[in-house]
């Protein structure tokens, strides 16, 4: 998946363009990140860099899983949706949420 984002200051405009590859069978996401710095008033690129990230990924059930052998409950799993979280608004992880947040506790 391809996405960018933009942001600027009085003097620097920043924009990252994303690329991201999710392979299945190993549950790893892949993402490459591009890093473009722009002077605003000189309208001159000033830097660039780029950086990868291997994301390793698990269900909702590995998690709860993950959390029990250590000594923990899972309470809940949240929907971390960047722009709902802004808002304040919580919704509940489903199988397709792509960033989940666990609530847990120590088990007694």
């Amino acid at each position: 998946m391809k996405s960018w984002d933009r942001t600027e200051t009085d003097d620097l405009k920043i924009v990252r363009l994303n690329l991201s590859r999710y392979d299945p069978h190993t549950n790893v996401l892949d993402v490459k990140f591009d890093f473009y710095i722009t002077d605003r008033k000189h309208r001159k690129l000033v830097d660039e860099f780029s950086e990868t990230h291997k994301v390793k990924t698990y269900s909702i059930s590995q998690m709860r899983g993950l959390l029990q052998q250590n000594g923990l409950k899972a309470m809940a799993f949240y929907d971390v949706d960047l722009v709902r979280a802004e808002k304040g608004e919580v919704m509940p992880a489903s199988f397709s949420t792509f960033r989940v947040m666990a609530v847990a506790k120590l088990a007694r």
